[in-house]
């Protein structure tokens, strides 16, 4: 890579040392986890639990492995638990392209009612046109599982975004 040339042609220079550092900081393998409690007006609540693992798989490709766990209650609805996993991959396609993909499932359990396992998925493309823009467009496709009562439901949301963004060089604001 640029940095470890860098590195290599002047190893006491501290900007080579401070990139070298980034990169590999950024290549590192991660573990994160997050929980969230929440309620609102109507009374509904939900308590969660979220974790994934982030990790390089070669010098091109980064992939992550995601679990979660919601549990969903209402003051006239019965409770619903909602859980499941997936792993997703990013790589470049070159010229300044990457792709991403994944696939997992999501597991609807509401109390007394239907249970239902539904297929999770996303995929994207992202391309750097210039050095300080980006365009992007993903799909995705997940269970609408905020509440008990749309835990119940079994709806599947949809979505497809499309991001722009600008970057002005040093100087410009």
């Amino acid at each position: 890579s640029y940095a470890a040339r860098a590195r290599q042609l002047a190893p006491q220079d501290p900007t080579a040392r401070d990139v070298f550092s980034l990169v590999r900081a950024a290549l590192r393998p991660e573990l994160a986890s997050s929980g969230n409690y929440a309620h609102d007006s109507d009374e509904n609540a939900f308590v969660a639990h979220d974790a994934s693992f982030t990790t390089s798989l070669g010098a091109d490709l980064r992939a992550t492995l995601h679990a979660g766990w919601r549990r969903a209650t209402a003051p006239f609805a019965p409770t619903g638990l909602s859980y499941g996993g997936g792993g997703y991959a990013i790589a470049p396609l070159g010229h300044g392209a990457v792709l991403r993909a994944g696939l997992g499932a999501r597991r609807l359990e509401p109390e007394g009612g239907t249970i239902r396992t539904l297929l999770t998925a996303q995929a994207g493309i992202g391309i750097r046109p210039a050095r300080y823009a980006s365009v992007s467009v993903g799909y995705s496709r997940a269970p609408f599982d905020e509440t008990a009562a749309l835990i119940a439901s079994g709806y599947g949301v949809d979505g497809v975004d499309l991001s722009f963004d600008v970057a002005p060089r040093a100087g410009i604001s």
